[in-house]
């Protein structure tokens, strides 16, 4: 590399460290002055509640309390976002509002569009009559994943039933969208209600395999053999990183095939795993155009810009 080339490249990473600077502190004001959703509610990949190198939980509880006190009283705000935070570090102040925010919301919404209540709901008011009526109806695999840690022993048996057929028809993806999900609403006590170690072991074999592979840059591949491993590969560092295989994970960072297709979404993932080079890298190469790093509105912060900040952030973190 000449001096030049060297210099240009210091240049840019010095601009994007800027502009991922000031794309988070204005999705950070955002957040302050109520106009966008608590990201730190959301999980991975975009937050990391154990640390995060782009922020961390004493910002969220700080805002949570104060969105708390300022919007508690209007009648449009369900403080659903600030609730799931304050309950996980404050339960005895704020769990007994929770649960009667989550009756108020019932008697007005009834069963129509949960979604947001779900966390909340499990952690303050697991016997809400509300998972009764989802496990009627249960519509997908988080669904049944969050009844499943609640207890509901149909639907551990009905994911592990749902996990074995996929396994039998070679769909890696939705092998790994299941462990996805359980892991995410369960942790490792749900995933081991679920499958036993052993077949774990096999399904962690499976995608050691595939992280090897190299396959054509062609989703639409007419094999269906073929168009399951590709979407299993594509997807599996999800699942790698939720249940810390590492061995999957230096696999897949080896293999240049898999890396020339990937989103910004997919390297968000990498970022929270021990290859900062690699997301640097990868980060250098599709940046967005200087004269495109400029401070963004601050009225909006698009989720392709605030995946390319967080994932600079924690790349470039000592």
């Amino acid at each position: 590399m000449t001096a030049d080339n060297s210099s240009d490249k210091d240049e840019l990473k010095n601009l994007l460290t800027a502009w991922a600077d000031s794309i988070i502190q204005s999705a950070k004001q955002l957040m302050i002055n109520g106009k966008a959703h608590l990201i730190a509610v959301s999980g991975m990949p975009w937050y990391c509640q154990e640390g995060d190198a782009w922020i961390d939980e004493s910002w969220f509880i700080n805002v949570a309390l104060s969105r708390y006190e300022r919007f508690k009283d209007l009648s449009d705000r369900w403080l659903t976002d600030e609730l799931e935070i304050l309950v996980r570090h404050f339960p005895s102040e704020y769990s007994k509002d929770a649960r009667l925010r989550i009756e108020q919301w019932y008697e007005k919404s009834g069963f129509h569009d949960p979604e947001d209540w779900w966390a909340l709901a499990r952690t303050v008011y697991p016997q809400h009559s509300i998972f009764q009526e989802l496990h009627e109806c249960p519509e997908n695999y988080s669904e049944r994943a969050l009844l499943a840690s609640l207890g509901y022993e149909d639907m551990i048996a009905e994911l592990r039933e749902n996990l074995l057929t996929e396994w039998e028809h070679r769909a890696w993806y939705w092998v790994s969208e299941i462990l996805s999900c359980v892991y995410s609403i369960g942790g490792a006590r749900l995933i081991n209600l679920v499958v036993s170690h052993d077949e774990l072991q096999q399904i962690r074999q499976v995608f050691l395999t595939l992280a090897d592979q190299e396959f054509p840059n062609d989703s639409s591949a007419p094999e269906l053999e073929l168009h399951n491993e590709i979407l299993g590969q594509a997807n599996c560092i999800r699942t790698a990183v939720r249940l810390d295989w590492q061995d999957v994970i230096d696999s897949l960072s080896k293999n240049q095939n898999y890396f020339a297709i990937l989103s910004i979404y997919d390297i968000l993932w990498w970022s929270l795993t021990d290859k900062k080079q690699l997301v640097q890298d990868f980060i250098v190469r599709i940046s967005p155009h200087k004269s495109r790093l400029e401070k963004p509105s601050s009225s909006h912060i698009g989720s392709e810009s605030m995946a390319f900040a967080i994932s600079w952030k924690r790349a470039t973190s000592i």
